[in-house]
């Protein structure tokens, strides 16, 4: 059973922090946000010129024996456009046509830096309308389609990155698979949308020879890959084309990354997670009934800490369950606050132990990831 990896949710100013599982050391290595990867498509386009000497190829199509390939467009100087797909990759964006409409893709990150992450979505976004200018596309800007958007949160790690990309493929997605892909990459996806979590450090060195990033940087990319994901209201980023995208805070972005990794990836199923308090609850009121006033600490006794954190894995879902009996707010609240420092002891003396725990090291991607650092 997973419960111990659903997170909480977010908790207003003020109200029950979660707990941490690992040590602070790492405030001096801050987690950074930026988008990954951006594509758009539209229908909408004219290709006023298709020069050979600006890096355009093309795919021939594929026809039966004997058949002559029908044109699919026509440029402003008069060329038949017959093949498949004319591309472009020879800019900071690759650009493709064909019938199906165009279509643009770039980094805004990585037009900056190898591996530091960006939010400055104008300027990127200014460069790849520049370059398509410059490559003979008239486009509709307002009328393009976001079909494709990568957020993402990365950080130098106190352990190696292996260590949390094992702990996360224990984790079972809100309606997603889980993948690995050797000990460095998980993967938790559908068709709509999906997570990856890498060793950014080690695809940097293998496939860019790229050697200045530092070890341990772990990246988590939340992905959303198709028009109507990017525009769902509870589980996307509630945007309809590029320029609300351009537009857009990065404080907006970052939550909705926050909440997409907290309510579809760091938990179970909400009917399951249902079934399981109501079982606790029913478990606490009958230590309460036997015990009275030390009924909630001889339920706590009978758990020890490890099996606790199993069991709830946030203070919040531990307060939900004292409330659901009938406890009264201020001794929830000492309940809480005795558990926050069991578990706070208990990982100091983990630590001098030179011990650790996969569940300890997803909590703590929990808490590292999901945090907010945008207002």
């Amino acid at each position: 059973m997973l419960i111990a990896t659903s997170p909480p949710k977010r908790l207003p100013k003020g109200s029950i922090s979660v707990y941490h599982m690992e040590s602070v050391s790492l405030s001096a290595t801050p987690t950074t946000f930026g988008i990954d990867k951006i594509r758009v498509h539209t229908n909408d386009f004219h290709l006023r010129k298709l020069d050979l000497e600006k890096g355009w190829e093309g795919k021939p199509s594929r026809i039966k024996h004997g058949s002559t390939p029908e044109p699919w467009n026509v440029t402003g100087e008069g060329q038949y456009l017959t093949e498949d797909v004319w591309y472009n990759n020879t800019g900071e964006a690759v650009v493709e046509v064909s019938k199906r409409g165009l279509s643009v893709h770039f980094n805004p990150s990585t037009l900056d830096h190898e591996f530091e992450l960006t939010n400055d979505l104008e300027r990127s976004w200014e460069k790849v309308k520049r370059q398509l200018d410059l490559q003979g596309i008239q486009w509709n800007e307002e009328g393009a389609r976001i079909t494709r958007t990568d957020l993402t949160k990365q950080r130098v790690m106190e352990h190696p990155s292996y260590v949390y990309t094992n702990a996360l493929g224990l984790v079972k997605g809100k309606r997603m698979d889980t993948r690995t892909y050797g000990s460095n990459a998980v993967e938790v996806k559908n068709t709509q949308r999906g997570l990856v979590c890498y060793d950014k450090t080690l695809q940097l060195r293998e496939q860019k020879n790229v050697t200045t990033a530092p070890d341990n940087l772990l990246r988590m990319e939340a992905r959303w890959t198709s028009t109507k994901a990017i525009g769902a209201l509870h589980t996307g980023l509630h945007l309809t084309n590029v320029g609300e995208l351009v537009k857009a805070s990065t404080a907006h972005l970052e939550d909705c990354y926050n909440k997409f990794l907290t309510n579809h990836v760091f938990r179970m199923d909400g009917e399951q997670l249902t079934l399981d308090l109501v079982k606790e609850k029913e478990t606490l009121e009958f230590y309460i009934d036997k015990y009275g006033r030390q009924g909630v600490s001889n339920y706590l006794f009978s758990f020890g800490v490890e099996k606790w954190c199993e069991a709830y894995g946030t203070l919040e879902l531990w307060d939900e369950t004292l409330k659901a009996t009938g406890i009264e707010r201020t001794t929830r609240w000492r309940y809480v606050n005795r558990m926050r420092e069991a578990i706070q002891t208990h990982n100091e003396v983990m630590r001098q132990r030179g011990q650790t725990s996969p569940t300890m090291h997803l909590d703590h991607l929990q808490n590292t990831f999901t945090s907010r650092i945008h207002v």
